[in-house]
């Protein structure tokens, strides 16, 4: 688009200040006497050539535009050699930011912007990859392009219907979550109200894990209906889990007599 560079109602004057009655105007590239084409419209339909001449009143019959950077030099009519001004370096009031970069190099590429100027870009690295067969996958990257994996390949684990101590391990970002099961054994002190087990981590955090929790899976563990409420202490090698049903109390109706499972899953720093 063609940007505005002298307006339909303005009046040019000549050096005794009177208006520049049938002046001839050159038009030239920015800095040069290249001469270049100027345009009565911002679309650039109506091309009016690289001279043109003022009315008797010293305006220009229509709004001038120009594509480019320009320079316009202003003469009497009856001396043409000597400009009475000499406009350089007109620029488009808008700056670069509307201006069209070159368009060489860039077939088949998308024109956007970036919020302050206008710019060619990977138009198929902006589009998401065929979904035919893929079904399940997540969308990732491999930096430069999207592409479709399967959640393995991503990082995240399939679950294993066949085996179920599982061990969940994978990053997302800067953090790990690994996560599985572990059983606490029929407990061993008296009186027995509970017990404790500790876990090794397949891959040690950076740092102690930010977030860790676990939960029995059996209710019924004593006869008296207590409950193991699982607490845990970790490190970033080794997460510890331990319930008691009844501490302060000989109550046999808080004796347990059974292993418990328990889950457990940790976030911390990879």
């Amino acid at each position: 688009m063609a940007f505005e560079i002298y307006r339909r109602s303005q009046v040019f004057f000549d050096s005794l200040g009177q208006p520049l009655s049938f002046g001839v105007v050159n038009f030239t590239e920015a800095g040069t006497t290249t001469p270049l084409d100027v345009y009565s419209d911002a679309a650039a339909a109506v091309n009016l050539g690289s001279t043109e001449t003022l009315d008797a009143a010293g305006r220009f019959a229509t709004a001038i535009y120009a594509n480019d950077d320009c320079r316009a030099r202003f003469y009497s009519a009856d001396n043409l050699v000597t400009p009475v001004a000499d406009d350089d370096n007109i620029t488009d009031p808008a700056g670069a930011a509307t201006s069209i970069p070159a368009l060489t190099g860039n077939s088949g590429k998308l024109l956007t912007n970036n919020g302050a100027v206008l710019q060619w870009i990977e138009y198929l690295s902006k589009l998401l990859p065929d979904m035919t067969g893929q079904a399940s996958k997540l969308l990732t990257t491999d930096g430069s392009q999207p592409l479709w994996k399967s959640p393995a390949d991503a990082g995240v684990p399939d679950y294993d219907a066949t085996n179920e101590d599982t061990y969940i391990n994978f990053t997302l970002g800067n953090w790990r979550i690994q996560g599985s099961r572990a059983t606490f054994p029929v407990p061993s002190g008296s009186p027995p109200h509970g017990a404790s087990v500790a876990v090794t981590y397949d891959t040690p955090f950076a740092d102690d894990p930010i977030l860790v929790v676990a939960t029995a899976n059996k209710i019924d563990i004593a006869s008296s209906g207590y409950r193991a409420i699982v607490v845990t202490e970790s490190t970033e090698a080794i997460l510890t889990l331990v319930y008691n049903t009844n501490e302060n109390s000989t109550d046999p109706g808080g004796d347990v007599a059974t292993t418990i499972p328990v889950s457990w899953l940790a976030i911390g720093p990879k």
